[in-house]
C-alpha cells in the first residue's frame, strides 16, 4: 500500500515538474554585426539560412524610394540587445526600427539621420547602442532614437 502512495505522488510530482514553465532570463538579442542582404526586383529581403525573410516594399514608399533603384542594392540590418531590429539602406534618410509582433515586424520608431539620400550606411553594434556610419557622420542610436550626435 505504502508503495502504491508513493507511486502515485512520484507521478504527480512529474506532472507538476514537467508542467511549469522555463522562463530564460537576462537575454542578450544582439547581432554582433551587421547583415547585408541584397533587395530583389519584388522588393524582397531574403538572405542566408537564419536571417530573415521580408517584404520591404512598405518602407520603400515610406522612403519614396522605387523598386528599380534599390534592386541589388544592400539591406542593412542588425539586432541590439533588447531585440529590436534596425534597418537602413542606400537611398534612405531614415533607420527604421522594428520589433517582433507574431508573424510580423511592428515599427517603434523612424530616425531621421539625413537630408540626402545616405549612399553606403554601415551599422556596428556598440554596447548598448548601434552605432550608424554614413557618408561624413557617425551617430549612436537606440530603440528611441539618436543618443549622441557626432563623435
Amino acid at each position: 500500500m505504502k508503495f502504491i502512495k508513493f507511486l502515485i505522488l512520484a507521478v504527480l510530482a512529474s506532472l507538476l515538474f514537467n508542467c511549469s514553465k522555463i522562463v530564460i532570463e537576462d537575454v542578450n538579442y544582439a547581432w554582433r554585426t551587421e547583415n547585408r542582404i541584397k533587395i530583389n526586383s519584388d522588393g524582397l529581403v531574403k538572405g542566408p539560412p537564419f536571417t530573415l525573410v521580408f517584404d520591404l516594399s512598405k518602407v520603400l514608399v515610406a522612403e519614396n524610394v522605387a523598386i528599380e533603384e534599390i534592386t541589388g542594392k544592400k539591406l542593412r540590418i542588425i539586432r541590439n540587445q533588447k531585440g529590436f531590429y534596425f534597418l537602413t539602406a542606400p537611398l534612405f534618410k531614415k533607420v527604421y526600427v522594428f520589433a517582433e509582433d507574431e508573424g510580423a515586424l511592428k515599427l517603434k520608431t523612424e530616425i531621421a539621420v539625413a537630408e540626402a539620400p545616405m549612399e553606403n550606411p554601415a551599422f556596428n553594434l556598440r554596447g548598448e547602442t548601434i552605432q550608424l556610419i554614413t557618408d561624413n557622420r557617425t551617430l549612436k542610436i537606440n530603440e528611441n532614437g539618436i543618443v549622441k550626435g557626432e563623435e
